[in-house]
């Protein structure tokens, strides 16, 4: 169980369909990779005949340190979905809580994006500072420049903390897509999961305002690019190894719709 089965090109094992009939499907989500608009796709043709679900913290209550919130909404769901009675679930969530829930539920298959590290930190300073977030008001006081966001420390190499070594990834996850190729990505996914289909919704965008810019100037992307070399490394192996198999995979799915 591991998307090794695709990087060797082993793709008639790898798409089997048998080997992941009825499986719950696990999205860890590292913020600002991949967007709403996967999860609702994918959510929306697995949800038939289980529910699925999103595994979320409020936001807004500050009674309890977040990632004690975050904990104890994990164990609720692992506790829940023992009973194989999911389809879906998707969530800002760790390494650790993956491997709760793959304890509670062994069957689960796993699935995350990555994306350009300096694109996706811009991309989380500017939802937080948009009326999309729930705290943007409160952020945008506490934060209030994408230097002062840079300063933190903690919000460098997020891909990483969230996800641990790509040996991990591609050890115990079915697929891993790159933000950067979503079509690519995505028809990856969908025919791994037996949903084949393009990529259609595009939910929850946040276009540039003049107190919310994207673009940012070459000295500061410098900036962002030097603390984000782990992140760096995950995401430009993978997108080295994927573009190794592309060609092959092309056609071979070329072959099978002939």
């Amino acid at each position: 169980m591991s998307m090794r089965l695709l990087l060797d090109g082993n793709f008639n094992h790898y798409f089997d369909p048998q080997r992941t009939k009825g499986a719950l499907w696990l999205f860890q989500h590292v913020p600002k990779t991949a967007g709403s608009s996967l999860r609702e796709e994918i959510a929306g043709a697995l949800r038939e005949n289980r529910p699925a679900t999103n595994i979320h913290v409020d936001g807004m209550d500050l009674a309890i340190p977040f990632h004690d919130r975050l904990d104890r909404a994990v164990e609720d769901f692992a506790t829940r979905c023992a009973d194989n009675s999911y389809r879906f679930a998707s969530g800002h969530i760790f390494a650790r809580h993956v491997a709760r829930i793959r304890a509670a539920a062994p069957q689960t298959r796993l699935f995350t994006y990555l994306r350009d590290p300096v694109s996706r930190f811009i991309s989380d300073y500017r939802y937080q500072r948009s009326p999309m977030h729930p705290g943007h008001e409160a952020f945008r006081r506490e934060v209030p420049t994408i230097e002062a966001f840079l300063a933190r420390g903690w919000t460098a190499n997020q891909m990483t903390q969230y996800l641990l070594p790509l040996d991990h990834l591609l050890d115990t996850f079915e697929f891993v897509g790159l933000q950067d190729d979503y079509d690519t990505s995505f028809r990856i996914l969908t025919r791994l999961i037996g949903i084949q289909r393009e990529p259609s919704l595009r939910e929850r965008t946040n276009p540039p305002t003049q107190d919310n810019p994207a673009d940012i100037d070459p000295t500061l992307a410098a900036r962002i690019e030097a603390a984000h070399a782990f992140d760096r490394s995950l995401f430009e192996e993978l997108r080295r190894r994927l573009d190794m198999v592309k060609d092959d995979l092309a056609a071979w799915i070329l072959q099978r719709a002939a």
